[in-house]
C-alpha cells in the first residue's frame, strides 16, 4: 500500500489542515506549521512513495513575537486573568488560507491563530521563499500603537481573538468572459469575521496597498463593524439560578467558534451601492448557538486616491431571528466546530454543528436566511448520533463520545466530510433538491483503516490501536487527511523528537491514491500552438486598445506599443490584430520619425522574423522604441515571443506579458506550473523608485495570472 507523507509534528488543534486555492497544504502542530507544495516537475511515481513528490517548508516558532509586534502581557487581576494570553506556550490553535487574490501574485495568505490569542498573517518573501509574519490582525482592534503598550483589563480583552474565519469575497458582478479592470473586480473584496475575548463579533477588511511602495505595511486591516453578544440565561442548568456559582460561570463565557455563511445577493442594492448582499454568521457562545445577520454594501471610492481600494465596504451587523428558534436544539450540548454547507444551484443552506456524541444539522431555505420570509419557515433540524454513522464492518458506536475534530465541504460535489479524534469518519451528499442523503463511509476512511492495519502488524499490537483524525482538506476532488496512530491497551509515552503525524491523499472519485503529478503537470497538446497564440492576441489587443489616445503618450507607452506590434507581426495569425498593429506602426513612424518600413511591410502576411536594428537606427530618431543588448549594445532580433538573441549571440528571455527582453537580474516572477517568465511589477517599482508607467501596471493588473495556463506566479523557480 502507498505510504502517507510523514511529518515531524503532532497536531495541536482540531481542523489542523487547510488546502489553499493555489494547491498548498498547511498542517499545524505545536509551535510550527508545515507547508506542502507539489513538485510539478518531479518525475516520480506517487503510488510508490508519496512523500517524494512534495516540497515541505517548515514555519518554525510561530509563537515567537518581538516586543514591537506584541508587548509582554503582565498578569491581570482575577476578573481579567486569561491563561491563554498570560501563560500559554502560544501553540497553533487555528489556521486558514484566505481566498485567492489577497497575497502577492494574487495568491492566498495564511492566517495563523496561536493560543495567546494573536492572529497573524504569513506569506513567503525573499529570493528563498522564506515564510515570515507580515501582519498582526489584533493591531486593528486597538489601532493606537502607543496605547498598545498599556493594554490591560477590558481593553486587553477587546484585542484578544478567540476564533476567526475568512468570509467569501464580496464581488461586483462583471460581464462573463471579460477581463476585469481592477484586481478587486476579479478577486473581490477580502473580509474576515472574528470573535474577541470581550464577546464581540468583529468584521475586518484586509488588503494589500498598491500605492504605498515605500511603506513598511505589507497589509492594511480596517475594522468595519462590531456586534456584542449578551445573555446566557439557559447556560449551566446544573447551577442554582441566581447563585454566585452561576454568576461566576456566566462571566467566563466566551465566543469559541464562528462560521460565515454564503453571501445572498439582495435584489435592490442599498444606498446606491454597486453590490449588496446579506449573510448569516453562526457563533458558539459557551454551548449556546447564536446567529447574526451581516449585510455588506460596496460603493465606489475616490479614483484619484493612490492607496484607497476601488470599493469601500460598509457592513451592518444585527441579531438574526433564527436565534429565537434555539428551543428546537437547546437540548443538545453544542461543542463545535461549525460549518456551512451550500451549493449555488440549491435554494437550501445547511449549518453543520458538532455536538457531544454526534452531529447536528440545521437546514434553512435562503429566503429565511435573508429575512424575506419568517425565520421558522422551512427549517429542518436533524440529529446524527455517532451510533447512526456507518462503518466498513457494520459496527455501531453507542458510546462514541469523542468530539468532532474536523469538517470539510467538497464544493464540486457538495459533500460534507466529518472526522473525529476517536477515529470515526463519514461523508454525506446533497441530493438534487438540496437535502441530505444517508451517511456513507468515505474513500479516505478506507485509506486510514488500511494504514492502521499495517501499523498494527508492524508493531504486533493485535488490533489494539487507533487512528485519530485531526484535519480534512479538499482540493480539486482530492482529499488530504491528517491523522495520528496510537496504541489503546497501554499507557502511551512520546518524546518530542518522536512526534509525528501522517498525511494521506485520496482521489474521492476513484478511491485510489491521488495522482497529484498528473494533475499539476504543465498543459500539453496545445493544438499546434493555436491556443497560445489566441492568448497572446488578447494581450496584444489589450495593449493596443488601452493606449488609444492621440497625444500625451510617454516614451514607455510608445515602446510597449512597438513591442506588442512586433509580436503581432511575427506570431499573430489573425488578420484583424495585424491590421491594428499596422495602424499603430504607421502612427509611431509618423510621430517619432523612426524607420519602421520593415515592420509595416510585413504586417500584411506576417513574418517569422524582424531583423535587428543597425547602429544608425539605434542612434537615430525614435531610438527609444528599439531594444538593445545591455551586454554589447547591439540590436535584438525579433523572432520569438518567448526568447530573444542579439546580433552577437547573447540570449535573453522575453516577458510573457509585455514581450520585452528581461535583461536585469532579479526582476522576474515565474508561473508556478509552466514556469514561464514575466516581469515582476512590484520589484520593478522598487528598483525604478516608483517610475513605472501606469499603462504597464494596468496591463499586469489585468493579466494577473499566467496567460498560458492561468496559474499563479511565484518569486523563484523551485525544484518542484
Amino acid at each position: 500500500m502507498p505510504k502517507p507523507v510523514e511529518l515531524s509534528l503532532f497536531p495541536s488543534c482540531f481542523g489542523a489542515a487547510d488546502w489553499s486555492p493555489d494547491g498548498e497544504l498547511a498542517v499545524a502542530g505545536s509551535d510550527q506549521v508545515h507547508i506542502l507544495t507539489w513538485k510539478a516537475k518531479a518525475q516520480n511515481n506517487t503510488a510508490q512513495n508519496a512523500s517524494e513528490g512534495w516540497h515541505i517548508t517548515r514555519i518554525l516558532r510561530v509563537n515567537f513575537f518581538t516586543f514591537t509586534e506584541w508587548p509582554t502581557v503582565h498578569p491581570q487581576n482575577r476578573d481579567d486573568f486569561s491563561v491563554g494570553v498570560e501563560q500559554s506556550p502560544s501553540n497553533v490553535i487555528g489556521l486558514a488560507w484566505s481566498p485567492p487574490g489577497l497575497a502577492r501574485y494574487r495568491r492566498s495568505v495564511l492566517a495563523i491563530l496561536t493560543s495567546n490569542l494573536i492572529l497573524s498573517l504569513w506569506e513567503p518573501v525573499g529570493a528563498n521563499g522564506e515564510w515570515v509574519r507580515v501582519c498582526i490582525i489584533n493591531h486593528a482592534l486597538y489601532p493606537n500603537p502607543e496605547a498598545l503598550q498599556k493594554l490591560h483589563g477590558a481593553g486587553l480583552q477587546k484585542t484578544n481573538i478567540r476564533s476567526f474565519q475568512w468570509c467569501p469575497p464580496a464581488q461586483v458582478s462583471q460581464n462573463p468572459g471579460s477581463r476585469s479592470r481592477t484586481p478587486e473586480d476579479r478577486w473581490g473584496v477580502q473580509l474576515m469575521a472574528a470573535t474577541t475575548d470581550s464577546n464581540e463579533v468583529v468584521f475586518l477588511r484586509i488588503y494589500r496597498p498598491t500605492g504605498l511602495h515605500n511603506s513598511s505595511k505589507a497589509y492594511i486591516v480596517n475594522k468595519l463593524a462590531t456586534h456584542s453578544i449578551y445573555g446566557a440565561e439557559k447556560q449551566f442548568p446544573m447551577a442554582c439560578s441566581g447563585s454566585l456559582l452561576q454568576s461566576a460561570l456566566k462571566s467566563k463565557l466566551r465566543l469559541t467558534s464562528i462560521s460565515c455563511g454564503p453571501w445572498l445577493t439582495l435584489k435592490e442594492p442599498s444606498n446606491g451601492s454597486l453590490f449588496s448582499a446579506t449573510s448569516v454568521i453562526a457563533v458558539l457562545y459557551g454551548t449556546e448557538l447564536r446567529f447574526i445577520q451581516a449585510t455588506v454594501a460596496l460603493v465606489d471610492t475616490d479614483p484619484d486616491h493612490e492607496v484607497t481600494p476601488q470599493y469601500e465596504a460598509i457592513i451592518d451587523l444585527k441579531h438574526h431571528p433564527l436565534t429565537l428558534l434555539s428551543e428546537k436544539w437547546a437540548h443538545n450540548r453544542i461543542v463545535g466546530p461549525l460549518k456551512w454547507v451550500h451549493a449555488s444551484k440549491y435554494e437550501k443552506i445547511t449549518l453543520s454543528i458538532g455536538i457531544v456524541g454526534g452531529l447536528l444539522t440545521i437546514t434553512c431555505p435562503s429566503s429565511a436566511l435573508n429575512c424575506s420570509e419568517p425565520a421558522g419557515a422551512g427549517i429542518e433540524i436533524q440529529e446524527w448520533p455517532c451510533s447512526s454513522l456507518p462503518t466498513e464492518e457494520g459496527e455501531l458506536f453507542p458510546r462514541h463520545m469523542e468530539p468532532v475534530s474536523t469538517q470539510n465541504v467538497q464544493d464540486d460535489l457538495c459533500t460534507l466530510h466529518m472526522g473525529t479524534v476517536g477515529g470515526l469518519g463519514a461523508a454525506i451528499d446533497l441530493d438534487k433538491s438540496g437535502n441530505f442523503k444517508t451517511w456513507r463511509v468515505p474513500q479516505w476512511m478506507d485509506f486510514v483503516q488500511r494504514y492502521r492495519e499495517e501499523y498494527d502488524l508492524d508493531r504486533d499490537l493485535r488490533g489494539y490501536n487507533l487512528a485519530r483524525i485531526w484535519g480534512l482538506a479538499t482540493y480539486q476532488g482530492f482529499t488530504a487527511i491528517v491523522f495520528t496512530m496510537h496504541p489503546t491497551d497501554m499507557v502511551e509515552y512520546r518524546m518530542n523528537s518522536a512526534e509525528g503525524a501522517f498525511v494521506g491523499f485520496i482521489d474521492e472519485a476513484t478511491g485510489e491514491v491521488a495522482d497529484m503529478h498528473a494533475f499539476f503537470m504543465p498543459p500539453v497538446g496545445d493544438d499546434g500552438q493555436n491556443s497560445t497564440r489566441v492568448k497572446r492576441g488578447q494581450v496584444i489587443t489589450s495593449v493596443l486598445s488601452t493606449i488609444d489616445q492621440e497625444g500625451g503618450l510617454s516614451q514607455e507607452n510608445y515602446k510597449m506599443i512597438y513591442t506588442a506590434a512586433c509580436c503581432a507581426v511575427t506570431d499573430e495569425q489573425t488578420e484583424q490584430v495585424r491590421h491594428q498593429a499596422r495602424e499603430w506602426l504607421e502612427r509611431l513612424a509618423e510621430k517619432t520619425g523612426a524607420d519602421l518600413s520593415e515592420e509595416i511591410s510585413k504586417c500584411a502576411n506576417g513574418s517569422p522574423m524582424i531583423s535587428a536594428k543597425s547602429n544608425d537606427h539605434l542612434n537615430g530618431p525614435g531610438s527609444y522604441l528599439f531594444e538593445r543588448c545591455e551586454v554589447c549594445d547591439a540590436g535584438l532580433i525579433w523572432d520569438s515571443p518567448r526568447e530573444v538573441q542579439c546580433q552577437n549571440g547573447h540570449l535573453f528571455v522575453r516577458c510573457g506579458l509585455s514581450f520585452q527582453a528581461i535583461q536585469e537580474p532579479g526582476v522576474s516572477k515565474y508561473c508556478s506550473i509552466c514556469q514561464a517568465e514575466y516581469f515582476d511589477e512590484d520589484i520593478l517599482t522598487r528598483v525604478r523608485d516608483g517610475h513605472v508607467d501606469p499603462v504597464f501596471m494596468h496591463l499586469f493588473d489585468t493579466f494577473d495570472t499566467c496567460i498560458y495556463c492561468d496559474k499563479k506566479f511565484q518569486a523563484i523557480i523551485q525544484d518542484r
